[in-house]
């Protein structure tokens, strides 16, 4: 974040004060107070004081011919850190300008490993336009991942990186292009990709590692009617293949609606004919091949019923359906009677009055 809260201005270079701190000092001004040798040099320096006498390395000219270093064009500066041996190498334009070998985590830090880092500038009494095009510290972040694709996707590699850096991926196989920094890949089956770049500034060889442990999609969801849906029915839709820790998500005819979650359609949307779609979707968002149904309510059978009443006792009581079409007919009468078919005949008695019905159901039940 920017602040001005802290450091110091002018000869302070943004960083004056701050301790604890080491910084690298670029100065286009010469301060003959502070030691300086010439108007355009660079030293590491320690705990917020710009004096040269107290700097950790002797100041240098910034560029290795001596030359201006306030010419309007960008700078090329690398630094690289080496905790093992305690070693900082700064780097302007791919050459070595500074080396300098110190335990600065002790010395420096009194041992706390955790510091803040960026980036500090500031001017005077005359003006000076100081800008950073580019701060990338992915080397400490981008090694040795694992990722998770579904299936089938083609994913970005992404190597540490390096300005100018040379790449070279292994294996070969199915990368759109392995000398570059991130190529792509189809997410087939597990795998892993290791990269070798070569630092153009210090011939340094570093390796990055990538593996891909890719997701399997949900299996395609299969769909039936849970009943027949006849007219003035509420419509109810199933997944016959439900899988747990699987999120549903339906879409409804002619996208009417969206149901995130769900396993069922019901009454709230009983009376919408046409084809219903749902996904299954991993916690991931990996997504399964869509299942489908398409459904029309069904119309219900239309009979009348005849019959030759009045009959008497002895006589031959017919009942009989009338319909637009072939149903089975089933039927309920008085004293527990049942029967079948369209025609319903019986002696008549004295008990054989009441009420008869007669139900008729289509092929779709």
């Amino acid at each position: 974040q920017q602040s001005s809260n802290a450091g110091a201005l002018g000869q302070g270079l943004g960083y004056g004060n701050i301790t604890p701190s080491i910084a690298v000092e670029f100065d286009t001004y010469r301060n003959q107070n502070l030691n300086d040798p010439n108007n355009f040099h660079m030293a590491i320096m320690a705990n917020g004081n710009p004096n040269h006498a107290n700097g950790l390395t002797p100041p240098i000219s910034i560029l290795s011919n001596g030359g201006f270093a306030d010419n309007g064009q960008p700078i090329a500066v690398r630094f690289l850190y080496t905790a093992a041996t305690n070693n900082l190498k700064v780097f302007v334009n791919c050459e070595l300008r500074i080396d300098y070998t110190n335990n600065i985590l002790q010395t420096i830090f009194n041992g706390n490993p955790n510091a803040f880092w960026g980036f500090t500038a500031a001017t005077g009494g005359f003006v000076n336009q100081q800008t950073v095009c580019k701060i990338s510290n992915s080397q400490f972040l981008n090694l040795n991942r694992t990722l998770n694709p579904c299936q089938q996707d083609f994913v970005f590699l992404d190597a540490l990186n390096i300005p100018g850096a040379i790449y070279s991926w292994q294996p070969t196989t199915g990368l759109s292009n392995p000398a570059i920094r991130n190529p792509s890949v189809q997410a087939n089956s597990n795998a892993q990709y290791i990269c070798t770049i070569t630092d153009p500034c210090t011939n340094q060889v570093f390796r990055d590692t990538v593996t891909i442990v890719p997701q399997t999609a949900p299996a395609t969801p299969q769909l039936s009617l849970a009943r027949t849906w006849c007219n003035g029915d509420s419509l109810l839709i199933r997944i016959n293949n439900i899988t747990p820790g699987i999120q549903y998500r339906w879409t409804l005819p002619n996208n009417t609606g969206f149901i995130s979650n769900g396993i069922s359609i019901g009454n709230a949307i009983s009376n919408v004919a046409g084809t219903y779609t749902v996904v299954g979707a991993t916690p991931n968002n990996c997504t399964s091949i869509a299942g489908s149904i398409t459904v029309a309510p069904v119309n219900r059978p239309q009979i009348t019923v005849q019959s030759n009443t009045p009959v008497c006792e002895g006589g031959s009581l017919q009942v009989q359906v009338q319909s637009d079409s072939a149903y089975n007919i089933t039927w309920r009468g008085p004293n527990g009677l049942t029967a079948n078919g369209s025609l319903l005949q019986l002696t008549a008695q004295a008990n054989s009055g009441g009420t008869y019905v007669a139900t008729a159901r289509n092929q779709s039940g």
